[in-house]
């Protein structure tokens, strides 16, 4: 009875193992361009009553250029100090409330992230960015399993190829805090 009761256990952790591996919640995918600081965040209560109340947290990306040509990422106005971004669900059938609708300015500069640079950032997520306007639900999931998107540029003068993908980070966990 004892071995049946430790074949389980043993079973039941390998299987919950083999889950988190899948998952991605065992640690930081080192093949993903953008790292996250952590695996996990909590969103904390910042304004709002009832149903219109806001979340916010911060998150830090480590954004690493590994090839031997610099590396272009959109930002919204020609000076922000941070990268355009998204915060979108893996997935993709659901919304996130946490991607801020962008409405930038046209410009032609940039950031540069040279070879073997890396740069990090202190990203300030805050959602929903918008609630129903009859009964007040927000827009969108506040808890799930999300990623960071950087959207690409090139260099100031030169044609953009379309349609290029994004940087994507590590998947990480966000979870409310009433």
């Amino acid at each position: 009875m004892i071995e049946q009761v430790r074949r389980y256990i043993g079973s039941t952790m390998a299987l919950a193992w083999l889950s988190a591996c899948q998952a991605g919640t065992l640690g930081p995918d080192p093949n993903a361009p953008i790292q996250t600081d952590r695996l996990t965040y909590v969103a904390a209560y910042e304004q709002g009553e009832g149903t219109y109340r806001t979340y916010t947290f911060n998150l830090i990306t480590h954004f690493a250029n590994p090839t031997s040509a610099a590396i272009y990422l959109k930002r919204c106005d020609p000076t922000s100090p941070q990268p355009l971004f998204a915060v979108p669900l893996l997935n993709p059938a659901l919304e996130s409330a946490y991607s801020l609708p962008a409405a930038c300015v046209g410009h032609h500069n940039p950031i540069r992230v040279a070879p073997g640079e890396t740069r990090t950032d202190t990203l300030r997520i805050a959602g929903p960015y918008a609630f129903d306007g009859v009964t007040g639900t927000p827009l969108g999931y506040l808890e799930g399993r999300y990623r960071i998107l950087f959207p690409r540029s090139c260099e100031d003068g030169l044609n953009c190829p379309l349609n290029q993908p994004p940087y994507l980070s590590n998947a990480f966990d966000i979870k409310l805090v009433h």
